[in-house]
């Protein structure tokens, strides 16, 4: 019974498995190397903070208690992205691009309220936390030395391009019955395959430029600053 009902996993996993591959063989070399240095991103930054600051002041900070579960949302990324499921892909990217900056928004404006107030607190606020009145406002505090309208732009395209994957918009529809023909079934499609890797690279880039912003103090504490932020030159002079 337990088998049979297995099955059709199974079975699907294995046809993914045969995206995967294509997936692997069209890649280049530094594209395929891209989740390995995140999830390295990933290991270190945790460990850094670990060093730079108390248990009491990272159990008390939201971004840091999602900075301790990044390493599955990195999975379930490599894992869709190469299976060609690039909807998936799409929406938790958007998911944890939104996780961390909302995160970032409670543990500065309630510093005092415990974990689950400040999950509270979020839900409660108006006007809800969004691409205006949160994300948007942290970027140009990670920018504040670019131009404010040029920043903003480049990365309100990436944020409406990944909403088109949390919604049926008309982009998305025409996207799965072009060249890949991925209406049917998820296949390799190396457009939206590269232009999902660019984009995992830009938001995490802000994540961890994010972290980095509200725990200055764990740049100094990198193990070995060499191995990390490999897909973001920028960040690591921020290690020197």
């Amino acid at each position: 019974m337990t088998l049979s009902v297995l099955a059709p996993f199974d079975e699907t996993a294995s046809a993914w498995r045969k995206t995967a591959e294509e997936t692997a063989r069209n890649l280049t070399a530094a594209e395929l190397a891209i989740f390995p240095d995140l999830c390295l991103d990933a290991t270190e930054l945790r460990s850094a903070l670990f060093k730079a600051y108390s248990e009491p002041e990272l159990s008390g900070s939201l971004l840091a208690t999602d900075v301790f579960g990044l390493a599955r949302h990195l999975f379930e990324l490599n894992y869709d992205l190469y299976a060609g499921r690039y909807e998936s892909a799409g929406r938790t990217l958007r998911f944890l691009w939104e996780l961390a900056f909302r995160s970032h928004l409670a543990d500065t404006e309630q510093p005092g309220l415990t974990i689950d107030e400040k999950v509270a607190w979020l839900e409660q606020r108006k006007p809800r936390p969004d691409w205006s009145t949160c994300v948007a406002p942290r970027i140009l505090t990670l920018f504040a030395t670019g131009d404010p309208t040029e920043v903003t732009a480049r990365f309100k395209t990436i944020w409406d391009r990944l909403n088109q994957f949390a919604h049926p918009s008309g982009p998305w529809r025409f996207s799965t019955v072009e060249e890949s023909g991925r209406f049917a079934w998820p296949h390799f499609d190396a457009n939206l395959c590269r232009q999902l890797l660019a984009d995992v690279n830009e938001v995490v880039a802000l994540v961890w430029l994010l972290v980095l912003h509200q725990f200055p103090k764990a740049q100094g504490t990198f193990a070995d600053p060499a191995l990390v932020f490999n897909s973001f030159p920028v960040l690591k002079t921020l290690l020197d």
